[in-house]
């Protein structure tokens, strides 16, 4: 890797890097894969700066994510708490980090069966994320909160759950309205 020859093996700057490629392992399904570069990371990122830095708590998040996605549930459990711990202690508690630890940690719990202490995490990382932009993270709380209450057999009324819950896709920023053509031509919706 040329950044490691330019930057040497330890340096911080690498782990960005790092953590950028475990995070796209994790989106692209290899969670085997991402859990090994987030493992690095975690380690490099702890072997030069302190346990408490917002960094290492970010690398704590993606393991914790792709442990859960491989099923080791209990060490996935333990990274996402630890992560946001951190977050809690040296961010306001309205930002919107320490609410998408609280859905990854909130999602995890609903699939322990811990319901009532997801409930409380993905309900109000949902009211913290609204309005923040923050589209990806605000469709991962609401994944979370489809599966706590398919797994409750209600919606938040508390009628039971008739069929799969349906999330229109969102539209990114740079997307063009679904009537605009590629050239700007308009067609028909």
């Amino acid at each position: 890797m040329m950044r490691t020859e330019l930057l040497g093996s330890e340096h911080p700057d690498l782990a960005w890097t790092m953590f950028n490629y475990a995070d796209f392992l994790a989106s692209q399904q290899r969670p085997a894969a991402a859990a090994e570069w987030a493992r690095k990371v975690l380690a490099l990122r702890r072997r030069s700066l302190d346990d408490s830095h917002l960094a290492v708590s970010t690398s704590m998040s993606i393991l914790g994510r792709a442990l859960a996605d491989l099923d080791s549930l209990a060490e996935a459990e333990h990274w996402l708490r630890e992560s946001l711990a951190i977050g809690r202690r040296y961010l306001p508690s309205d930002h919107p980090l320490n609410a998408t630890a609280q859905s990854y940690l909130g999602t995890l719990l609903v699939r322990t069966g811990r319901l009532d202490e997801a409930e409380r995490l993905l309900l109000d990382a949902e009211s913290r994320l609204a309005g923040t932009g923050r589209i990806r993270n605000r469709a991962e709380v609401r994944g979370g909160l489809v599966a706590l209450y398919r797994a409750r057999n209600r919606p938040r009324g508390g009628r039971a759950v008739a069929g799969p819950a349906r999330f229109a896709d969102p539209v990114m920023p740079h997307d063009p309205p679904p009537h605009v053509g590629a050239a700007g031509t308009t067609r028909e919706p």
